[in-house]
């Protein structure tokens, strides 16, 4: 039982927390590629816009993307309200900065780059919100090591227990068992010795044995 339990934490360690964890920390490199393309929109010349605007929405897909694989790491039922948390913030992101890209497009630099850096306070909210579900699953991953690592203590302890007390058995045995044949043996010579000196009366003891000694 506790080598399945040992199994089992390892195996959900490997499959889903240090994957989440990974999940996680890459939707915040996915937000923060996605500001930096953004400030290239603002800073590109007008005939560069449409090259930004691609770059920029590939970026946008690849945080979406990120999103619904980390969604799908999540269980059946499980308390999404940091992922809803992060999801509204992007969304709001996106939609506060849509005049910023606008204004880009546009070839208004000051004022692309003015609501660029208003847009700073959402954009750290976002990788703060990134962050939390990192962090969240990375504590769930070192609880899962923690508690793999004191199974697997339990059981190398517990296998060393077993072969200790299967060792004491047998000595046990081995000493109990030459003790009865030595105790045997002495008794047939002081028999051995009463019948060399003719003493007749003595009783032989052993002779219903299986062994050597009954023979």
């Amino acid at each position: 039982l506790r080598m399945s339990a040992l199994n089992r934490s390892t195996h959900e360690l490997a499959t889903i927390w240090l994957p989440r964890a990974k999940a996680a920390e890459a939707m915040g490199t996915l937000v923060s590629t996605y500001r930096i393309r953004e400030a290239r929109h603002v800073l590109s010349p007008v005939d560069g816009k449409a090259a930004a605007d691609e770059v920029v929405a590939e970026a946008d897909a690849s945080v979406s993307k990120g999103l619904a694989a980390y969604r799908r790491m999540m269980a059946e039922g499980e308390d999404a309200t940091l992922v809803n948390a992060f999801e509204q913030t992007w969304k709001g992101y996106k939609a506060s900065n849509a005049a910023m890209i606008e204004a880009s497009r546009a070839g208004r630099a000051d004022e692309a780059a003015a609501l660029f850096r208003a847009g700073k306070y959402q954009y750290d909210g976002l990788v703060k919100a990134a962050r939390a579900i990192a962090e969240r699953d990375g504590r769930q991953a070192s609880a899962f090591a923690a508690a793999s690592a004191q199974l697997y203590e339990t059981v190398r302890l517990s296998t060393f227990a077993v072969v200790g007390l299967v060792l004491a058995c047998a000595v046990g045995l081995m000493i109990y068992f030459e003790k009865r044949v030595t105790a045997l043996l002495v008794r047939m010579t002081q028999l051995m010795g009463g019948l060399a000196r003719g003493d007749f009366s003595l009783s032989i003891i052993g002779v219903q044995r299986k062994d050597e000694i009954g023979d």
